[in-house]
This record gives structure tokens, C-alpha cells and sequence, in this order.
């Protein structure tokens, strides 16, 4: 699927988060076509082909709510909880697996290498002004803790996106599974009931034999 990154602009992010948002969805729509004409092997390639290009396009937008200058999150007037709100954002850009057991100091690192050129950068928290005229009367356009309110904004975005992606590689998981318990994308579908789904919010399906081996390798291994 071709992404037409030219949309991704300083000038329209929210247009551009709105068209891969329904990229994502059409791609969800194709993959249950193929499932449902029973070609589990060719859903799972074809959604395993779609998710480097969101990975890529999904990460470009994030970078770009970011704003030109990230560093200016670490500021002391940002609210802490603003600041945790954007290194989460920044961990999943420089670690999205889930399944690894990856660093947090050397991730940390890595986060605060990218944006530490900002930290004594004026223009960073400089007021911003139409024109040289009001920059002479000290009449701002914005002032920097009018950008704050923005960059908060901002994240909330950049999270929507992130978690529209999310979904899409928890797609990939349930076909993976779906393929190992060798079952039908109907029987897949009837697994969790819509009574349940609807009382319970959501459910959480287990293959019940992986499990069982798994606790008699332990077994096993607390035998030897």
C-alpha cells in the first residue's frame, strides 16, 4: 500500500493524521476480506507487507506533533506529567516491541542525545511575533508558555496515532496466533461471545495448550 507522505506537512498534521487513520482502517478491511474467503497465509503477508510503511508514516507524524524544537518538553514550566507523556512517546519511537527486554538507560540515553540540542537554544523559548514592528513593542504573537498549552495538545495527538498503529500490530498478533491454533477465521470470530465483549469491555484469548506445555518444560527444568 502507497502512503502519500507529501500530505505529512508542518502546515496540515491534523489532515494528514485524519488520511492514515483511515489508511489504517482500509488495510484492517482488506486483511478481513482475505480471512474471510478463508486465505489466512496471504492476510498475514499482506498485513506483514503494509506495516513497515505505517511504522514509517506513523513515526514521521509523531516527530512532527513534536514540533521543531522537542527539547523544549524537558522545560521546567512543562508539567511533569507532560514530560512523561512525551519520553512514553519517545520510547515507543526508539523501541516499539513489546516482547524485548531493551535497555531503559541506554533508550533514556538515546532520547536525550536526539533532542539535547535544544536545552541552550534561545529560540526554543523565545516569543514569537508577526513582524519586526511588534517584536519592537514587545507585542508577541505567541509567548512560549502559549506553546506549552500547544505541545500538550500536541502529544494528545501523537498519541492517537500511536495508539491507531498499535491496534493494527495487535491485528498481526491475532492472526499469528490464529495460525498456530490452526483455526478458522469463524471459529477465531466466536472464540469470545458478543455478550462478553460487551460486559467485560474486552477479553484476552489464551491457546490453553501452549500454556500447559510451557508449565511442563518448568516442570521438567525444576526436576534436573
Amino acid at each position: 500500500m502507497n502512503l502519500n507522505n507529501q500530505a505529512i506537512t508542518d502546515q496540515r498534521p491534523l489532515l494528514a493524521q485524519q488520511h492514515l487513520i483511515r489508511a489504517l482502517y482500509a488495510a484492517t478491511s482488506r486483511i478481513r476480506c482475505y480471512l474471510m474467503m478463508g486465505d489466512l497465509d496471504l492476510a498475514r503477508q499482506r498485513l506483514l507487507e503494509d506495516m513497515p510503511v505505517f511504522r514509517e508514516t506513523t513515526t514521521r507524524l509523531v516527530r512532527l506533533w513534536f514540533g521543531p524544537y522537542p527539547g523544549a518538553f524537558f522545560h521546567k514550566e512543562v508539567a511533569p506529567e507532560t514530560l512523561e507523556r512525551f519520553l512514553h512517546l519517545q520510547r515507543w519511537l526508539h523501541q516499539d516491541d513489546v516482547f524485548t527486554t531493551a535497555d531503559d538507560a541506554h533508550v533514556l540515553f538515546a532520547i536525550i542525545n536526539e533532542v539535547r540540542g535544544d536545552f541552550w537554544n534561545p529560540r526554543v523559548v523565545e516569543n514569537e511575533y508577526y513582524d519586526k514592528v511588534n517584536q519592537l513593542l514587545n507585542r508577541p504573537r505567541r509567548t512560549f508558555q502559549d506553546r506549552i498549552g500547544d505541545l500538550t495538545g500536541a502529544l494528545t495527538q501523537a498519541e492517537i496515532v500511536v495508539e491507531n498503529f498499535q491496534r493494527l500490530m495487535g491485528f498481526e498478533l491475532e492472526l499469528r496466533s490464529m495460525r498456530l491454533m490452526k483455526r478458522s477465521f469463524d471459529d477465531w470470530s466466536q472464540l469470545v461471545s458478543e455478550d462478553e465483549l460487551q460486559q467485560h469491555g474486552g477479553a484476552i484469548i489464551v491457546d490453553k495448550d501452549v500454556i500447559e506445555n510451557l508449565r511442563h518444560r518448568q516442570a521438567a527444568k525444576a526436576v534436573q
